[in-house]
């Protein structure tokens, strides 16, 4: 919101470490929240801070944690009086979002943010969008998203190197988990990958089932942003 704005994971992190009383944080989790909720003092983006963060809902199943998401939602939002935290949206972009949906656009929302959580805040909401999902780390769960180059926090692809062990492990998880559909994003993860699966790596669109024994249907899409391609390509992919 304008006049408050906060990150919804990293509330319910707070939420989950000092004020849910069944739950013991460990040393750093409290450190961690305390700053935050106290001094505004939080951790930067890095594979160690989303860990902790996943890691105080350990144990919990995908039903029980859509569930404490949900009930989060409907607490009361600070600082407001009659306004929960699932409705404290940013009013102007809200407006946006109407004006483009009148006028025949599609929405998308744009997250780097736990895959699972962005679903469950998403769906059912009164704004209707679509939940587009950009590559990161999803901490190895059963299913969702997970990055090419997994503990590397950097938004510059340049500087990020693919390994060939990395495509590897990427193979794994997909023949492991076997997802009807697969999706390579970015013209780095798909040209990689690709290319270490002897696969024609300058193609969009789809691409075929590429690992023998595994029913996955593998999709290339652009980057949303910051490329060539127009974005009527991109929506139509």
């Amino acid at each position: 919101m304008e006049t408050a704005p906060t990150y919804f994971d990293w509330m319910l992190f707070e939420h989950r470490v000092l004020d849910d009383s069944t739950y013991k944080p460990t040393e750093q989790q409290l450190k961690a929240a305390r700053e935050g909720r106290e001094k505004k003092i939080f951790p930067g983006l890095s594979a160690e801070r989303e860990r902790m963060v996943a890691e105080a809902y350990k144990g919990m199943t995908l039903s029980e944690f859509e569930a404490y998401v949900r009930a989060f939602m409907q607490l009361p939002q600070p600082g407001y009086t009659g306004l929960k935290r699932g409705d404290a949206y940013y009013k102007p972009m809200v407006e946006v979002v109407k004006f483009l949906t009148a006028n025949g656009f599609t929405v998308y929302v744009n997250s780097g943010t736990d895959a699972s959580l962005l679903n469950y805040a998403l769906s059912e909401n009164k704004y209707r969008s679509m939940g587009f999902m950009l590559l990161c780390d999803d901490l190895e769960r059963e299913y969702g998203i997970t990055d090419l180059v997994p503990g590397v926090v950097n938004t510059k692809a340049k500087e990020v190197k693919v390994t060939k062990a990395d495509c590897e492990k990427l193979k794994e998880v997909i023949n492991e988990h076997s997802p009807k559909v697969a999706i390579l994003m970015h013209s780095k993860v798909r040209n990689s990958f690709l290319k270490y699966m002897k696969c024609d790596k300058t193609k969009y669109g789809k691409i075929g089932k590429i690992i023998e024994g595994c029913p996955t249907m593998f999709y290339a899409v652009p980057f949303p942003h910051g490329n060539k391609y127009p974005k009527e390509m991109k929506i139509n992919i």
